[in-house]
């Protein structure tokens, strides 16, 4: 019986497996065994042999091939991560000696990789439910404990890849209501925001309508400065027709 040897990290949601087998053919059966496991998957082979193939249901992005007998995978949250994950990876440095039978490898990794991916499908729900879903005790926490309140110009937006997302809007600073004023005068704030009647969880239409994102207009915000980031706290945005000295957003909830 072929047999090899297996290394597996999670971390965050990206995980990395290698598996040398007896032979090159042994390696390439672990590969077969591995889309036999995952069913029909849309894969795109490299000059290199490799594959890149998005994992079914759960969506994230991976890599499998072979290097002679030591078969490889690398699977992170998206393409760039993946690639990342896979050029930094050292796994194809000398393993240490160890066996495992190849039939027990795709059960392995079959049951890593669900609890890796359960993991950040679980919290990634959570997250989501608690920003889409929150009382207005909440809403009114996450306004108090804003590290900002500001008062912006929009001067441009770079919409995200896919809607619903966050929105990067470059706006200049008018006015600070609270807290220390950015180091710049114009600032890159991280706004959620979708297309307008797209349909989405309760809780969404706090997320701002990409078409209303124009050059020119105000917006008032409650603001969370994250490390030379300028995250927009709960949702709490708002456009204002007549900008004044004063706060003319007290809040939504």
């Amino acid at each position: 019986m072929a047999r090899a040897l297996t290394f597996f990290a999670a971390f965050l949601g990206a995980s990395v497996l290698a598996a040398r087998s007896a032979d090159a053919d042994a390696a390439r059966r672990a590969r077969y065994a591995l889309f036999t496991m995952l069913g029909k998957v849309n894969a795109e082979e490299d000059d290199s042999g490799f594959f890149r193939f998005t994992w079914p249901q759960s969506g994230p992005a991976a890599i499998a091939g072979n290097v002679g007998r030591t078969f490889m995978m690398w699977v992170a949250a998206d393409r760039n991560g993946v690639e990342r994950l896979r050029a930094e990876s050292r796994a194809f440095r000398e393993l240490a000696p160890g066996v495992l039978p190849l039939a027990a490898m795709v059960e392995v990794v079959a049951r890593m990789m669900r609890v890796a991916l359960s993991l950040v499908v679980v919290a990634c729900i959570a997250i989501s439910e608690a920003s889409a879903m929150m009382s207005p005790e909440e809403y009114r926490a996450a306004r108090d404990a804003a590290s900002h309140r500001l008062q912006l110009r929009i001067d441009a937006v770079k919409a995200p890849r896919k809607l619903p997302g966050v929105c990067i809007v470059r706006g200049e600073v008018m006015r600070v209501f609270r807290g220390p004023p950015p180091a710049a005068k114009t600032i890159d704030l991280e706004v959620e925001c979708k297309s307008r009647g797209q349909r989405s969880p309760p809780g969404d239409e706090f997320k701002v309508d990409i078409e209303d994102l124009l050059t020119g207009r105000y917006v008032e915000a409650f603001v969370d400065a994250r490390e030379g980031r300028y995250v927009v706290a709960a949702r709490q945005i708002e456009f204002v027709a007549n900008p004044g000295a004063t706060p003319a957003f007290t809040g939504k909830e």
